[in-house]
């Protein structure tokens, strides 16, 4: 199994947000920036698939300026077996849209079995990148996984719903966006 996990470099939560007077965009400069915690989550379902699945690789793609280094390394740090890191400054401030073209462009020549991402990033938290990045890829898209069960080519997701939960179940290729509830991750090393 090939597993793909969107990573982002955002503004440490806990600092203080300034906006660049230019281009009215945060100025990511000004506070240390971190790997969004939401991605952290699916970093730890995709190594926990891999644990019960063997052969599986696991595949961090980051969008960002050089500056995302940091947050590649981080990525691979929990024990992901590569990266790919799209750069251009011409992406800077991009919008959800933008950013799922972005992602399913780099996606199109690459094999893989699921994207597993989380549900939102912490900076923008708009929760459709995910949703906008199943549609451009033209695959399933399970979204808001609280749990995630996998037989063969089948993918069954427990997801959080306003009312409670469903049951959804969907063929790979797709794309899963976790919660917070699904897992706990593990420290990196």
């Amino acid at each position: 199994m090939r597993i793909i996990c969107p990573v982002k470099r955002v503004p440490d939560t806990a600092a203080d947000k300034h906006v660049d007077p230019e281009d009215h965009t945060v100025d990511r400069d000004r506070s240390d920036p971190v790997l969004n915690a939401n991605d952290e989550w699916a970093i730890e379902e995709a190594l926990r698939i891999a644990e019960r699945t063997p052969g599986t690789e696991i595949i961090a793609l980051c969008m960002g300026p050089e500056q995302a280094q940091t947050t590649v390394r981080k990525a691979l740090s929990y024990g992901l077996d590569g990266a790919l890191q799209i750069t251009d400054p011409a992406l800077a401030g991009s919008d959800a849209a933008a950013t799922a073209r972005v992602l399913a462009a780099a996606l199109s020549d690459e094999q893989f079995d699921l994207v597993i991402m989380g549900n939102q990033s912490s900076d923008a938290r708009t929760m459709l990148v995910p949703a906008m990045l199943a549609e451009d890829l033209g695959i399933p898209a399970l979204t808001y996984v609280k749990h995630l069960e996998i037989d063969g080519t089948t993918f069954t997701a427990h997801r959080e719903t306003a009312t409670g939960h469903a049951v959804v179940r969907a063929e790979g290729p797709l794309v899963v966006s976790v919660v917070e509830a699904i897992n706990e991750p593990r420290y990196p090393t």
